[in-house]
């Protein structure tokens, strides 16, 4: 899968992240509200308030990955037109004031994180979820690699390369999800993507609020990032056939 194939793979996955935010605006969000982390909970208040007509011009304009003020993204969101850019400036200012108003609460979540009871409600979290990974990774029928205490990665190979679903439990206790995909050189395709971030809106996790809640939480994660997968897995479908197409 050489840059051309990549090149069509971002250009299918654009329309798709446009698809799926136009099906969540429909449903008010149903599948972005499965995260129950506070701060996906803030963006996804702070997003669910735009009125109607910024909020379709958000649906077409954030999977172009314009949130943010890193370089990248500022320089992609000069491109806009002014009425889309206003509209992403006046969410990123709404998602600010949510921050800023928790940001007590934040401080203080960091600061338990820290407590001795804390670091051992994540070791002891971190070991049931390596149970649950290694059944995930049985049922998936993928190779399941390790990292860190608490970062398990799926790996899944295809005639063209690979998949690779990371599910990582934070220090915070909270779990997330990547999906990465790289050819068969091992070139990346895409790195660390997540639902909500292909989709421009944010950061989704799930929060872990006990050691014995671990299992429940990664197995909702994999859940997830399997049906991400397979959203990846008709793209690439569709990338090949329009390919071999054309050689046809």
């Amino acid at each position: 899968m050489d840059e051309l194939y990549k090149q069509r793979f971002d250009a299918h996955l654009l329309e798709w992240a446009r698809n799926v935010f136009a099906e969540e605006l429909q449903s008010d969000f149903c599948r972005a509200r499965a995260f129950d982390s506070p701060r996906t909970s803030r963006q996804l208040t702070a997003l669910r308030k735009q009125p109607t007509e910024q909020m379709q011009i958000l649906a077409r304009v954030l999977p172009l990955q314009v949130f943010g003020n890193t370089p990248d993204r500022q320089e992609r969101r000069s491109r806009l037109l002014p009425v889309e850019r206003a509209a992403v400036e006046k969410l990123m200012a709404d998602y600010d004031d949510a921050d800023n108003e928790c940001w007590t609460a934040s401080v203080e979540a960091i600061a338990r994180a820290g407590t001795k009871h804390a670091k051992a409600q994540f070791v002891e979290a971190a070991a049931r979820g390596s149970v649950v990974a290694s059944e995930i990774a049985s049922r998936w029928k993928c190779e399941l690699a390790t990292a860190g205490r608490g970062e398990w990665g799926f790996i899944f190979n295809r005639s063209w390369g690979r998949f690779v679903v990371s599910i990582v439990l934070g220090r915070l206790r909270v779990v997330g999800y990547t999906l990465s995909m790289f050819d068969a050189a091992l070139h990346s395709i895409r790195f660390n993507d997540h639902y909500l971030g292909v989709l421009g809106i944010g950061a989704g996790a799930w929060v872990v609020d006990s050691a014995a809640a671990c299992e429940k939480k990664v197995l909702k994660a994999a859940d997830f990032a399997y049906w991400h997968l397979q959203e990846y897995d008709k793209i690439v479908t569709e990338v090949l056939r329009d390919a071999n197409g054309e050689v046809q």
